[in-house]
């Protein structure tokens, strides 16, 4: 599977729940569809079930998915899961100013 040019930087997403199934749904969807994969090919190459990645990109899973699960979809699709940690607030602020 190959990506395409056409897909750039601007897909990058914060998502400030990382409970919030919905949203990552949404933005794994929307990688997906702007590479112009289809649900079965991507459940073909990453040896899971279509019906699965269906729940996955709208938010209706049973459990909130893995970061492992995150991982092989978006790697299967030429791209890296990026997984930030920072302080919040003034935390972060104070922290900047160090810098």
């Amino acid at each position: 599977m190959k990506t395409r040019p056409r897909v750039v930087r601007e897909l990058q997403h914060i998502v400030t729940d990382p409970l919030d199934t919905q949203a990552i749904g949404q933005l794994l969807r929307e990688l997906r569809e702007r590479i112009g994969v289809k649900q079965l090919e991507l459940a073909a190459t990453i040896n899971a079930r279509y019906q699965n990645l269906s729940r996955l990109e709208t938010g209706r899973t049973a459990r909130e998915p893995t970061l492992s699960t995150m991982s092989r979809y978006v790697e299967a699709l030429g791209w890296e899961l990026v997984l930030v940690v920072r302080p919040k607030g003034r935390a972060r602020k104070a922290v900047a100013r160090k810098d």
